[in-house]
C-alpha cells in the first residue's frame, strides 16, 4: 500500500513484499537480491528528485503506482519518463538533477 498522496512527502514503498511477490512469480530466489538492489537505487533516485520534481509529475506517478504492484522502480521510471515529456514539449524550463 502507498502511504503517501503526491502533495505529502515520497510515498513509502514496501520494497521487501514487492520483491518477494515477484521473486515468487519469476520462481527465482536470486532474483529477490536483484530486485532488492534495483528498488534500493530507485529509492535513491527518487529521493534525490522528490522535492525538485512538479506537484503534476508527483501526482501523475503517484496515482499510476496504484494500478500495479507500487515499487521504486515504478516511481523512478514514471517521474524520469514524464519529466522528460515535459521537457520535449517545452512545458518545463528546469529539469529535475
Amino acid at each position: 500500500m502507498i502511504a503517501a498522496r503526491a502533495d505529502e512527502p515520497l510515498p513509502q514503498i514496501d520494497s521487501e513484499g514487492y520483491c518477494n511477490t515477484t521473486a515468487d512469480l519469476v520462481d527465482d530466489d536470486s532474483f529477490k537480491q536483484q530486485c532488492l538492489d534495483g528498488e534500493a537505487k530507485a529509492e535513491r533516485h527518487v529521493r534525490a528528485l522528490w522535492a525538485e520534481t512538479p506537484d503534476s509529475v508527483r501526482a501523475v506517478c503517484v496515482k499510476d503506482l496504484m494500478l500495479v504492484s507500487p515499487s521504486y522502480q515504478v516511481l523512478s521510471t514514471c517521474m524520469s519518463t514524464t519529466v522528460g515529456e515535459m521537457w520535449i514539449a517545452g512545458e518545463l524550463k528546469v529539469v529535475p538533477r
